[in-house]
């Protein structure tokens, strides 16, 4: 028996930066404490959890920018989150012809985000702006 095994009150979340822990692996987004997360949190980890699964290099390595686009979700010729964006710091890739950030100028605003109707965007808010 391990001494991770036989202490009950450890969890499976401790010394994890940003808790990118084991989000997901139970079924659904829980907390280190075993409570469902809603909202917005629940979905950054679900989001997170589903890119490190599918092997997406940009969602879970590319982790320097505020705005990750998964380039496997993304649309080709859909320009809805750049159109959203107020401070114009998405466009189109020449070489993909999808959606990345150009600029590191973003106000988290979230518009690109929540316009994408293919969710391929997530928006990494700083913590001290949370």
């Amino acid at each position: 028996m391990s001494a991770r095994e036989s202490d009950p009150g450890s969890s499976q979340g401790d010394g994890q930066a940003g808790g990118q822990g084991d989000a997901g692996g139970g079924g659904g987004c829980r907390s280190a404490t075993g409570r469902a997360l809603g909202g917005e949190a629940g979905r950054e980890l679900r989001k997170s959890a589903e890119g490190a699964a599918a092997g997406n290099a940009q969602t879970a390595i590319r982790l320097d920018v505020p705005v990750l686009v998964d380039e496997h979700r993304c649309i080709r010729g859909c320009h809805i989150c750049i159109d959203s964006c107020p401070v114009d710091c998405l466009s189109v890739s020449p070489v993909t012809g999808k959606a990345h950030m150009q600029f590191d100028e973003c106000w988290y605003c979230l518009a690109c985000e929540l316009d994408c109707p293919k969710d391929a965007i997530t928006v990494k808010i700083p913590f001290l702006l949370r």
